[in-house]
């Protein structure tokens, strides 16, 4: 069985093609490192500033 890494200093993380996130608290973690993925780190952070929580 294939054993797994839990890294609690995270709420969303990217390993090559799989990005994957915490639950629904990190979803503008989960967003910013997918807009990060497909576009690049500016646009990430726009979308960030752009965003009223």
């Amino acid at each position: 069985m294939p054993k797994g890494e839990y890294l609690p200093n995270f709420k969303a993380f990217r390993d090559d093609k799989i990005i994957t996130g915490r639950g629904a608290g990190a979803v503008y973690d989960f967003a910013y490192e997918i807009v990060k993925y497909l576009y690049d780190n500016e646009k990430a952070e726009n979308l960030l500033k752009s965003i009223l929580f």
